[in-house]
């Protein structure tokens, strides 16, 4: 089902992009980081690059204190897991809106190539990734609803700070029921 239907009217590039930036926003509401504001408002990186939203390389740093090598690399594993899914959930939901990935997608999928650089055994990284993929399609139809209070929300604002993320994200998708499903997406056993 094409879910543009659900929205007459649209600049669909502006809605594109309200897609994009709300499938980071619920992923990182359900990883269990520190929510941070969404917005559409362009920012340009010292290289130039020209970027939406935020490096959620950043999102969530590990207490790392008693933790032995073995604890260590398991609590490095399962952030990466969050981290990779929250950067692919943009594309995911900008595809099940509009069929297409605009070029907003190469910066996320260039931020995943360092991920799996820096994180993961290289035979593995394929495995890993469509695991990732999996999990960041299942959240965003899980939470299609969301997605879409989201997207309406920051095409009129163009900034949500990250309370009212939240608060858009509790009046769509009853508590109870993200208390019961945020932790299946992210198993310890990818």
């Amino acid at each position: 089902m094409n879910r543009r239907t659900m929205m007459p009217n649209l600049s669909v590039c502006d809605y594109d992009i309200c897609y994009h930036e709300a499938g980071h926003a619920i992923a990182i509401y359900l990883s269990g980081f520190q929510q941070q504001d969404v917005d559409i408002i362009p920012q340009v990186l010292g290289n130039g690059d020209i970027i939406l939203g935020s490096d959620y390389m950043d999102t969530g740093y590990l207490d790392y204190t008693g933790l032995d090598e073995d604890q260590i690399a398991v609590k490095r594993f399962q952030k990466a897991i969050k981290v990779v899914t929250i950067y692919l959930c943009g594309e995911v939901a900008e595809r099940e809106y509009s069929h297409a990935v605009s070029k907003l997608s190469s910066f996320d999928i260039r931020m995943v190539g360092v991920i799996l650089e820096e994180e993961i055994v290289k035979d593995q990284r394929e495995r890993f990734l469509k695991k990732c993929h999996a999990i960041s399609i299942q959240l965003i139809n899980d939470y299609w609803p969301a997605v879409v209070a989201l997207a309406e929300n920051l095409h009129e604002v163009k900034r949500i700070p990250a309370v009212v993320v939240k608060q858009i994200v509790e009046e769509t998708i009853p508590p109870e029921v993200t208390a019961v499903t945020k932790h299946r997406y992210w198993p310890a056993d990818i």
